[in-house]
């Protein structure tokens, strides 16, 4: 029978440990696939606009990312597919964006966040008129108060 020594097994499981290790962070370090846009929606008067509703397109794919704005007018849309061309867009009634063409043929890379920034104005809006009509229902009474049962 062969001895081993002590400290050559303890090298071997050291080293086995050592390429364990090294090689689970090389394949967590593969998780990146992604990109984001980040920004923050402002007035005429330079004021945020909060509650804002911002839609990102990727337009080869039909891909619609969208969030509301914070109180502050910041907003984020994380893990966006990246490639482009992006269409960016952004809606509150009464207010329309001061330059649509500055939120289209955005393009995103692997890792980045894309900031936009940009200014909403009032716009002129014409609202329809409208109409509730309702039908009285039998069941409800306004003499009758209280609990009741009904029992078919």
């Amino acid at each position: 029978m062969k001895k081993v020594c002590l400290t050559q097994t303890l090298n071997a499981f050291y080293l086995a440990f050592a390429l364990l290790f090294m090689s689970t962070t090389q394949i967590l370090a593969q998780g990146v696939t992604t990109s984001s846009i980040t920004g923050i929606i402002l007035d005429a008067k330079g004021a945020p606009v909060p509650f804002a509703v911002v839609t990102a397109t990727h337009v080869p794919s039909g891909s619609v990312y969208g969030i509301e704005t914070s109180e502050d007018g910041r907003f984020t849309l994380p893990a966006v597919r990246i490639g482009g061309p992006y269409t960016i867009a952004v809606q509150l009634a009464g207010l329309k964006m001061k330059d649509p063409t500055e939120g289209q043929n955005i393009f995103l890379s692997l890792g980045e966040s894309y900031n936009f920034k940009t200014t909403l104005v009032e716009e002129a809006t014409i609202l329809e008129t409208v109409v509730v009509t309702t039908d009285r229902n039998g069941i409800i009474n306004g003499s009758k108060n209280g609990t009741g049962t009904n029992i078919d």
